[in-house]
């Protein structure tokens, strides 16, 4: 094995290695970046093997094993909360459309039909007031993206440009 790495006794990446699947689920994928986040801060080694990050198993300095997997750890919880406060804001709206026809809970039973009708119509305006306070946070948006754009050489334009291409994340070395 030496011969086959140029004398080094391991490589930070094995390219024969095979990995296994990517754990999709939000929940499960933090338990397990948890577990090996634990076990990096009590690993008293200059390397560490790992197959958590990159599915596939390297090696890694231990110190930065331990940043790289508080980082994913973090960004796990934002994305958890993120995907929460999304499934709680799409369960409001579903029962702010209790104002459609035909619809009928117990609680509505014993107001008249003048009350629904009022508070049908006061969901619909704190509706289009929202949707109006979001669409003034975009356009300042915008005013202040064209600001930052006009001060800027077209390829600090285009540099930029290709960054939001890439998204969050993204990596203009290898451009993924």
């Amino acid at each position: 094995r030496l011969e086959m790495n140029g004398g080094v006794e391991w490589t930070a990446i094995r390219n024969e290695a095979a990995g296994e699947s990517l754990e999709t689920d939000i929940d499960a994928r933090c338990r397990t970046v948890l577990k090996e986040l634990d076990k990096t801060i009590a690993f008293r080694n200059p390397f560490m093997d790992s197959a958590v990050l990159h599915v596939a198993p390297q090696r890694f300095p231990t110190i930065v094993l331990r940043l790289e997997l508080e980082r994913e750890l973090d960004r796990l919880l934002r994305e958890q909360i993120y995907e929460r406060e999304r499934a709680s804001k799409f369960l409001v709206e579903d029962s702010s459309d209790s104002d459609a026809p035909g619809h009928e809970d117990d609680s509505d039973e014993d107001e008249d039909e003048d009350t629904r009708a009022r508070n049908a119509e006061m969901r619909r305006k704190e509706r289009r007031l929202q949707m109006r306070a979001n669409r003034a946070k975009d356009d300042v948006k915008q005013a202040k993206k064209r600001i930052m754009m006009d001060g800027k050489t077209a390829a600090e334009q285009a540099q930029i440009k290709e960054l939001e291409e890439l998204g969050f994340g993204g990596c203009l070395a290898c451009k993924t």
